[in-house]
């Protein structure tokens, strides 16, 4: 299996669910993207040639994604609806204040859906999704529903996990997944 497809830096920042949007070319998700269209086309493109390449010789790819990451500049900009108030963390893209994703939020969970599916439909021989909980790239936000690291947060945490394997599925039910990071994801 190769399973860090995709861009990876390790912060979230670019390599998350959160960013994720960079590797459709919708127009759905247009007023979310940090990236002009042409370089998520060239992306796109470079990504599909090595999925296929994998898969035709056996060998499964998965895209890498923290779960949930920081979300793009345009997200923040234009949907700061799904988000809580920013907290500290010093990798973010300020690199003063991070965005978390508000998980008790039913129109979080759609936008997710929406995206996620557009990923299988974009990439058919893409095998699975590697998703990583691991510190600080996976919080939600602090607000009472979330209550972030709580055992509420961990439960929301889940719900998250499943509504992204639950939308894959929907298009692919022999869609795989690979989670790795805390155990208490």
């Amino acid at each position: 299996m190769s399973g860090a497809e995709g861009v990876w830096s390790g912060t979230g920042i670019d390599d998350s669910l959160g960013t994720v949007f960079k590797y459709v070319d919708s127009p759905v998700f247009e007023l979310l993207q940090d990236e002009s269209r042409i370089r998520r086309q060239e992306r796109i493109q470079n990504l599909r040639s090595r999925f296929n390449q994998l898969h035709r010789r056996g060998i499964d790819s998965y895209l890498f994604m923290y779960v949930t990451g920081e979300p793009t500049k345009a997200l923040i900009e234009q949907r700061p609806d799904l988000l809580g108030p920013p907290v500290p963390y010093g990798a973010s893209r300020s690199g003063v204040s991070y965005h978390p994703f508000c998980w008790s939020k039913p129109e979080f969970h759609n936008l997710m859906q929406q995206l996620i599916q557009e990923i299988m439909r974009t990439y058919p021989t893409l095998s699975g999704f590697h998703l990583r909980t691991w510190g600080a790239e996976t919080r939600a936000c602090d607000c009472p529903e979330c209550d972030d690291r709580s055992e509420k947060g961990q439960m929301l945490l889940w719900q998250v996990i499943f509504t992204i394997i639950d939308a894959a599925r929907q298009i692919r039910p022999d869609f795989k997944f690979y989670l790795s990071g805390y155990n208490k994801a």
